[in-house]
Formats: structure tokens, sequence, C-alpha cells
């Protein structure tokens, strides 16, 4: 190992991707090669093009009141419309229809004094809003049923321009626990349940409680989570570590013969040990959505009843060297691993780790890797290589939208998409809190894929991920 490996990079507190060049260690020579850091994602700015029809832009009054509102007629593709308010014309009002469910797009824009936007619905109602100051470009985004809806644009004082851009494009297909589990059992479909709600609307979104509903919980199944260790003391996940029998504890003898000394919880690819606590906070976030603990406190984890093998890779400042990457799946892949969690990854290649994943797939393991957060049009490495092992991992918010700063598929047809903006889960220390990025959608996935395994032991891991392509909704 050498300080001009590559070498990729997480940093807990921001989750999200962009891409730089630094050492892979504090104080280490500066580095040649290239990793990814996960930062603060950009609001990705919204488009302004024409609509499909090649319509321009049109300057012309819209009525003031609701009951006068300018009929757009029923919205699809894009649109621009434009118009004057302000003054003694404080109100502009618009109508449109959508004939089924839609993500909508927002913007108001080109102003010269402040004016604001809100989105109703047929009886008038405030679906949404968007309210910054002075003449900032005001945006809503959301996820609409078919029906009817006004657009209200108002002005505070003085007269000004606009140009407002409308958009609707499909609702990305989200994982959906219920459909996969039930085409694994071959069973008719899982019936709703009520919400869960709350901080738990990432496990609504998924189906996760219809699946809970039946008993299958991620019994007998071990999720790796190869990433920066897992804080294994944490009252949400003490009981969901995973445990090598085959190793005596503490007696400094390679028991079980695997190559590591006392791996009874794991292995530290970093320090050559097996301290697999966590120092960095990263691998105990995403353990928590896989396989938090149902005890009444805190939270609950997608597959509840799994057990979480920690293999950290990723050091105390967030780096993580390819060949550490590549050795955390192999050994993960040979000590009882169903399914690896992968949320890290870099733009640049490494034939040593797309060697571990066909190591690892070609013995039978689910392999779950995040699509990165640069709001590129292709996933980042290794998720690029989801088509030949594995599935690459999108994000959306809670109104299952697609986070502005998530990779999209590309050519990669093995790819879904899961909950990962605003996601609550465990922390070292036994905290809590909130993090984003495909980072925390990937282990979503990982524990539907452990849902599956449960629900049908028989699978092959090829079949497991192709059920959970095809069972999106």
């Amino acid at each position: 190992m050498t300080a001009l490996e590559q070498c990729y990079q997480v940093d807990f507190s921001k989750n999200l991707a962009s891409l730089r060049r630094a050492s892979c260690f504090p104080g280490s020579p500066q580095s040649t090669s290239p990793f990814t850091q996960l930062t603060k994602p950009q609001h990705a700015k919204l488009s302004s093009s024409s609509s499909k029809s090649g319509k321009r832009r049109r300057y012309q009054d819209s009525d003031g009141t609701l009951s006068q509102a300018r009929s757009i007629g029923a919205l699809t593709g894009n649109m621009r419309l434009g118009s004057t308010i302000g003054g003694d014309d404080r109100n502009d009002y618009y109508n449109f229809s959508l004939n089924q469910t839609q993500v909508f797009n927002l913007s108001l824009y080109g102003l010269q004094a402040n004016a604001d936007v809100q989105l109703l619905d047929s009886a008038g109602q405030m679906v949404n809003q968007s309210y910054r100051q002075g003449r900032l470009t005001e945006r809503i985004n959301q996820t609409l049923a078919a029906g009817t809806y006004y657009i209200r644009v108002y002005a505070q004082a003085d007269r000004t321009r606009y140009i407002l851009s409308l958009a609707t494009n499909p609702p990305p297909s989200v994982i959906n626990a219920a459909a996969a589990v039930a085409a694994a059992a071959n069973s008719t479909p899982l019936p709703p349940v009520a919400n869960m709600g709350g901080l738990n609307w990432g496990l609504d979104m998924i189906n996760a409680p219809e699946v809970w509903q039946h008993g299958i919980t991620g019994q007998d199944v071990v999720v790796a989570v190869i990433d920066s260790g897992v804080d294994y003391f944490h009252s949400d996940l003490d009981s969901n570590i995973w445990s090598n029998s085959r190793e005596i504890p503490n007696n400094g003898i390679d028991d079980d013969n695997n190559g590591y000394i006392d791996d009874v919880r794991g292995w530290n690819f970093v320090s050559r040990n097996n301290a697999i606590m966590d120092d960095n906070g990263h691998g105990t976030h995403v353990a928590g959505i896989i396989a938090a603990e149902q005890n009444g406190a805190g939270i609950t984890g997608v597959a509840y009843s799994a057990k979480i093998m920690p293999v950290k890779v990723v050091n105390k400042g967030g780096y993580a060297f390819q060949s550490n990457i590549a050795a955390g799946i192999r050994y993960a892949a040979d000590n009882g691993a169903d399914v690896i969690n992968l949320s890290l990854g870099s733009n640049y290649y490494s034939s040593e780790i797309e060697q571990a994943l066909q190591y690892a797939s070609q013995r039978d393991v689910v392999i779950v890797m995040a699509a990165g957060n640069e709001a590129a049009g292709m996933p980042i490495y290794p998720a690029r290589l989801a088509d030949q092992a594995g599935i690459a991992v999108g994000a959306v918010n809670s109104g299952r939208q697609v986070a502005d700063f998530s990779n999209r598929p590309g050519a990669v047809l093995s790819y879904v998409n899961a909950p990962g903006v605003d996601i609550f889960s465990t922390l070292p220390f036994g905290r809590y809190g909130y993090n984003t990025g495909t980072s925390m959608a990937t282990p979503f996935v990982a524990g539907v894929a452990a849902l599956v395994r449960s629900a049908n032991s028989t699978l092959t891991a090829a079949q497991i991920e192709d059920i959970l392509v095809q069972t999106v909704s």
C-alpha cells in the first residue's frame, strides 16, 4: 500500500459527492490519485428550455382572480409563460390539469422586483409555495396526483415582469419491499397496512411494514456494511451485530483459519486488527437504516432481525484505499455475508474492486452500491459496474422526486431508487441524526434484499437482484 494508491473518501457530516484531489491520510504526501468526497449537494438548476412543441416565451396578461384563471389545459412536458404584475394588478392565476401522477417542477424567474408563487388544488387550497426575498428565483417541486390545479403568481409591491417555467415528468420508480417479497415467495400481492408516519416515511415509501406484517423481518440474513465501522454498543444495534461463531474471542489465535485473528465481530482493514468500532459515523448511520432493532425506542431498520457484519475500510478522516475495499468485499463473501452494502465510490475505475465484486457475486452475495451524488448522468464506480455484479442505487426525497444531487442510471440497467434525503438513523455513542445522500438510499435497498433472501433462501443473488429491479413502483 502506497501513498499514491487510489483512495476513496467519505465525509459523514455531508454524505454527498464532489470530486477533488487530496492526500489519503492527514499529513501524508500529496496524492496524485483521485478520491470521492461526500459533500453538501448544490441545488440543480431547473431547465428553462422551451416546450417540446417548440413554443417560445409568451408575454401576455393572465387574470387576477381564481375564478378567471387563465387555462393552460393539460400540462405535459415543458412550458414557459411570461407576464407582468405589480402595482394595482397584484395577482396572476393559471389553471392546469394532469392526466396522471407526475413530478411537477415550477420556476419563477426573470424578476425585477419581489414576487412569489403558490400552487393550489382544485378547491383553491394551498398545496405548496415559494416566497424567497427580493428578485431570487422561486421554485416548487412536488409530486402531484391526476387532477386540476391552480398557480398564483403575486407581487409584493412594485411591478415586475416574470417568466414562469413549468415541467412535468413521470415519478421515479422506487424499490418496493412488498412487491419484491411477494415475487420471491410466488404469493399474491401483500395487502397494504397503515403508514407509520413521521421519521419512518422512508419505510412507508418502500412498503417495509407490509412485509413485517407477514413475519418476514430479515431473519437468518447477514448484511456486510463495508464502511467506516459500526458502533456495536449502540442500543439500537447491539443485538444485531454479526458474531463469528468459529472464532474464540481474544485468544490471539486464528481459530477458524480464515487469515484474521480474533475477528469475532468483523475486521478492520485500516488498522489490520479486529477493532471495528466506528470512528467516523458513516457506517453506523448506514447500519441503522438496514437493521436497527425494533425495540420500542429509537428507530427501526428495514430488516430489523438481520445481522450486521462490520467491515471497516474507511478511516477516521473518511479515506479508504481501493485495496482495503477489495479485501473487505472478499472478507464478507468468505465469512458468510448474504448481502454487501457499499455506500462509497469514485469516478475512477478500479480493476481490483471489480475483481472483488465478481468474486462476491460468484459466491452468491447480493451487492448493493451507491450511485453517487454529483448530479451526473451515470453512476460512479463501483456502482457503474452493476450490470456485471450488483445493483446501483439512486436517491429520492419524501415526495418521491429524484434528489437533485443523485447520479442517474445512464446505461446501467441494474439500477433502482430509494429514500435518501434527510434520513434519520443511528450515530456513534448512542446518538441519532439526519443524513442525506445515495449513501443513505443504498442501505434501504440492502435491507430489502435481506427481506427477500429471508422470504426465500433458495433464490440466487442474481435472482434477488433481478426481482428488486423488476418490482419497483
